[in-house]
């Protein structure tokens, strides 16, 4: 069994322990079986498993960061591999000597068969959620310049003195509560991340960040927000928002809180 490119999923270090893998099960193949000693095979078992076991822990936490969805079933592939092998072990044990080939031809198999088709699923996968993020980096680009053209507009037709002072003031808390609510809950955090760098270029103050935190959570149900937001950070930020706004009761928070962090 030879490397190939089409083994590569994207991540460089798994790749690169899929290639050693892959040497590791060539080196096993080029063995004579007429030569071969248990204690031989054993040793050479024994290894492979230790490798796949480093390999499969740097895999799984690789699948676990990008919250690759099924890592559960991933997970028991690399479990019942790791079993088989032992088994062999414990017969090596026992004197009792494994078909070489039998055994060659199930591991490349199971390696080549593993890597093409289910670590290929987590190449795809990432290459498919790096292009969701790029086109939400692109959105809320966009949006951001969209918000920030609206409240240049409004400041330019006040200091014309074409509107008063009140109606500037409530028509940004107006118009950027209705942004982020048309953008989306998910958004949340960038668009708080925006409000911020909107306050440090003194385009609005700390206190009408309050306003449209309020301006929001009057339109919204918190419980059915957090349903529809994907990630746990964003959830969380979501209640420290609500909590540094004093937007709901610490009761409320708390029970909230502690069912995202039954889920982790």
């Amino acid at each position: 069994m030879l490397w190939d490119t089409a083994f590569e999923i994207g991540c460089p270090r798994v790749d690169d322990q899929h290639r050693e893998l892959v040497d590791m099960v060539g080196q096993l193949s080029s063995f004579n079986p007429a030569e071969i000693s248990n204690k031989k095979l054993a040793d050479v078992l024994r290894f492979l498993v230790g490798y796949t076991r480093y390999h499969f822990s740097a895999e799984e936490q690789f699948m676990f960061n990008i919250e690759y969805p099924h890592l559960e079933e991933h997970r028991k592939m690399h479990d019942q591999l790791i079993q088989d092998v032992n088994r062999i072990l414990l017969n090596l044990r026992s004197g009792e000597k494994p078909d070489i080939a039998w055994l060659v031809k199930f591991l490349n198999e199971w390696v080549a068969n593993h890597i093409l088709e289910e670590d290929h699923k987590i190449g795809i996968f990432l290459k498919n959620k790096n292009l969701q993020i790029d086109e939400q980096k692109k959105f809320l680009e966009g949006e951001k310049a969209r918000i920030i053209s609206k409240l240049e507009r409004l400041k330019d037709l006040f200091q014309k003195k074409l509107i008063l002072i009140d109606d500037f003031r409530e028509k940004r808390i107006e118009f950027l509560a209705e942004s982020l609510l048309s953008i989306g809950l998910k958004y949340l955090r960038s668009f708080f991340e925006l409000l911020d760098h909107l306050i440090e270029q003194k385009i609005i103050i700390e206190k009408e960040k309050a306003r449209v935190a309020e301006e929001i959570f009057k339109k919204i149900n918190l419980n059915e927000a957090l349903k529809v937001i994907p990630e746990i950070e964003d959830r969380l930020f979501l209640l420290r928002i609500v909590q540094e706004f004093d937007l709901a009761s610490l009761e409320t928070i708390d029970k909230e809180k502690n069912d995202i962090l039954k889920n982790l």
